[in-house]
């Protein structure tokens, strides 16, 4: 029963807190208490407040496209536990990105890598998970370039020279790149962080609900309403 309970306590700072840059796991819990409900231009109540539960970022450029982009790690357990969690995917009407941040650390960097290489070849979706579990519950070594080979044919029917070639393509370079670019320009300093149509940030700390599913559920609702704005 303590086991179980420590383990209760150790998701839910996860789940609120995240993983930051300069240390794994941050302890700065933030009140969730509702917040005090305005009225719209017509006068009717305003769930979803500027400057409460997402910010809009002043100096970042607007998608032309209704687009959420998730910045994550693959060692990071809140990372994990978001995305069992949220289910924020891909949609005919919406584009979703998972950018893996690095923060400079090595192994983050090689999860990231092989990320880069799964999404690549565009089975990134239906590998996410088994990046995490290999990474967080094997702690694999994915920087190795002939482990990580061996760990990906036996997922799938890429036969090992496909695997390699992927590995060591320009595409694979260029993703590094993209997700390094956007870190820094996005001034990413925690993980997991949700962006909305370029620039606007929801504050995970600040989603309401008793339960994670009431979260999950508000996080949703949150989403569409901010992705409307620009359909």
């Amino acid at each position: 029963m303590r086991h179980s309970l420590a383990w209760i306590v150790f998701i839910t700072v996860l789940t609120v807190s995240g993983c930051d840059k300069d240390k794994e796991l941050s302890t700065d819990i933030s009140q969730k208490g509702a917040s005090h409900v305005v009225g719209d231009a017509d006068g009717q109540p305003q769930r979803f407040k500027e400057g409460v539960h997402y910010v809009v970022k002043k100096h970042l450029p607007p998608s032309s496209e209704p687009q959420i982009i998730k910045f994550i790690s693959y060692n990071c357990p809140a990372c994990r536990f978001f995305e069992s969690t949220s289910k924020i995917t891909h949609t005919e009407r919406v584009v979703v990105e998972r950018f893996p941040v690095s923060f400079s650390r090595e192994q983050w960097r090689d999860t990231a890598r092989a990320y880069a290489v799964l999404r690549s070849l565009n089975i990134h979706e239906q590998l996410s998970g088994q990046l995490f579990k290999a990474v967080q519950d094997k702690h694999a070594p994915m920087g190795d370039k002939t482990f990580f080979i061996d760990w990906l044919s036996g997922l799938t029917t890429l036969s090992q020279k496909q695997i390699e070639d992927a590995y060591e393509h320009d595409k694979v370079a260029e993703l590094m790149a993209m997700y390094k670019a956007a870190e820094r320009r996005y001034a990413i300093t925690s993980v997991p962080s949700v962006y909305i149509n370029g620039n606007i940030q929801i504050k995970l700390k600040a989603l309401e609900g008793e339960t994670q599913l009431d979260r999950m559920i508000f996080l949703s609702e949150l989403t569409d309403y901010l992705i409307a704005q620009v359909e």
